[in-house]
């Protein structure tokens, strides 16, 4: 084999080294006698060529292992950290609600669960649910509760979405089951 077509093999083995194979210094020789090449010279020769490169090879695979494991591990701190955001924004979801009288603290975790099934409709009913003055604050005060339940019977019947009511459990489970049926 010709030194420019070990030189021409070797470029398109490693494309990003021709300039390092252009500095090789890589001269033609004689054809081997029929007794060298029964011997294993040239076959010594070849590993002996291209060793550096294999060690080359073998360094870049571990590089590449690394850069993946890292990759892992970065992918799964993001996520980590995007579980505790969300979280964080249901706890603070839910403390503002309490606080402003629209669930009972009693509701919390009724809602704690429907925020981890959908959060952007459970957040939009929350936010248009009515404040009440008379659970304003998150206290246990039967009081409180009380004047809720005599407020809401002084102003009769009415319809629409309530916390933990029929009509926004069959809203929930509408939209569930629409869902369920756009996947298929």
């Amino acid at each position: 084999m010709k030194a420019s077509d070990i030189k021409e093999f070797l470029k398109k083995l490693f494309p990003d080294k021709i300039a390092d194979v252009d500095k090789l210094d890589i001269k033609d020789e004689a054809a081997p006698a029929p007794a060298a090449a029964a011997t294993g010279n040239v076959s010594s020769e070849v590993a002996a060529a291209i060793a550096p490169y294999l060690e080359q090879i073998k360094n870049l695979s571990q590089t590449l292992e690394n850069e993946k494991k890292v990759r892992e591990q970065m992918q799964s701190a993001t996520e980590s950290a995007q579980k505790a955001q969300r979280e964080k924004a249901i706890v603070d979801l839910l403390a503002d609600a309490v606080t402003k009288g629209k669930i009972t603290p009693e509701q919390k975790q009724k809602y704690t669960e429907r925020l981890n099934k959908d959060f952007e409709l459970t957040k939009s009913i929350i936010e248009e649910l009515a404040p009440n003055p008379a659970l304003a604050g998150g206290g246990d005060d039967a009081a409180k509760v009380a004047a809720a339940k005599a407020a809401a019977e002084a102003a009769g019947p009415k319809i629409g979405v309530t916390p933990g009511g029929k009509i926004l459990d069959a809203i929930l489970t509408q939209n569930k089951n629409a869902a369920i049926q756009n996947t298929n």
